[in-house]
């Protein structure tokens, strides 16, 4: 494969260690609310102080800053590889898609410009992929990506074409944290009325995401949530194929916290049995933003149709 480079938004959930690792380009998010914008990052010391010292706020609008990502993809990035693969958020939840293709149409010819001002006279391709994941379970593409950029020589058209074929067999199960007010706005559209109806009974969606829709795939009582949630998961692998090892899962709070919920051993376990790699990380600011503080996501790609009920 020619010199690659891989970029994402700071609501991918793989570790950041692991992003440091594969010199993965990581775009902080900016993220406004009635008190004015912010912009969020993918480092443990930020996530660790968000979840221990911060509040989450509502979110009005959530997108990379489009001077942001001029600033490290056409003035710093054009220069140090010739191909450039870009996974963005689904649009229904974040500005970022646009900004990215809106910013690319502006400087496509600036961009060869510069580098042959620069002395480099290699062609250059920038490819975007949109992947169909909203809050949470885009790690999973990256991975794969990265996994074609370590075994296979291929080139980034051949990596895209690839992803927008894998992309479509990833299913993403989340279980909202016990305070979930954002659920009520898109892409998972609950109405008050249901949100009460889930409060009085006592009971907890887990959400199913997939391209295109948003279902509740089960409900749970609340007092063992975590049990339940991790048991319908091991009801979901043990009916399904992995089509790459990786599974992955992001927490609202500290790993310390997520390596202690009931259920969570004995689904590690039964990931290891599958010949599966349970991936950790803590879940991205604007994904707690929506799901809340406890919130738990379990992401991993699949052979079609073989997730049950």
């Amino acid at each position: 494969m020619k010199n690659v480079g891989f970029v994402v938004t700071a609501s991918c959930d793989l570790p950041a260690s692991m992003l440091e690792n594969y010199k993965v380009t990581v775009l902080p998010v900016e993220v406004s609310d009635s008190s004015g914008v912010k912009l969020v990052n993918r480092s443990i010391l930020e996530l660790s102080h968000f979840y221990t010292e911060q509040q989450p706020f509502y979110c009005e609008k959530i997108g990379i800053s489009r001077q942001n990502f001029i600033d490290v993809v056409c003035n710093k990035l054009i220069y140090e590889f010739d191909h450039l693969i870009i996974i963005a958020p689904d649009e229904s939840f974040s500005d970022s898609l646009h900004i990215i293709r809106e910013s690319l149409f502006e400087f496509h010819h600036e961009i060869k410009q510069r580098r042959e001002k620069a002395s480099i006279y290699t062609p250059f391709k920038v490819r975007v992929v949109e992947s169909k994941q909203v809050l949470t379970g885009y790690g999973v593409s990256l991975y794969e990506a990265l996994r074609l950029r370590h075994e296979k020589a291929q080139s980034a058209d051949q990596v895209k074409q690839h992803l927008d074929e894998f992309k479509t067999n990833i299913k993403t199960f989340m279980l909202p944290g016990k305070k979930h007010p954002e659920l009520v706005r898109a892409p998972f559209r609950l109405s008050w009325l249901e949100l009460k109806k889930l409060k009085i009974s006592g009971k907890h969606p887990v959400l199913y995401f997939h391209p295109e829709e948003v279902t509740i795939g089960r409900m749970v009582d609340i007092k063992d949530r975590h049990h339940d949630y991790f048991d319908f998961l091991f009801e979901q692998l043990s009916h399904t194929k992995l089509t790459n090892h990786i599974v992955n899962i992001s927490y609202a709070g500290s790993l310390s916290q997520l390596r202690i919920l009931q259920g969570f051993d004995n689904f590690h376990q039964e990931v290891k049995d599958r010949g599966g790699k349970l991936v950790h990380s803590m879940m991205s600011q604007t994904a707690a933003f929506n799901l809340g503080k406890g919130a738990v996501s379990v992401s991993f790609a699949c052979e079609p149709k073989r997730t049950i009920y």
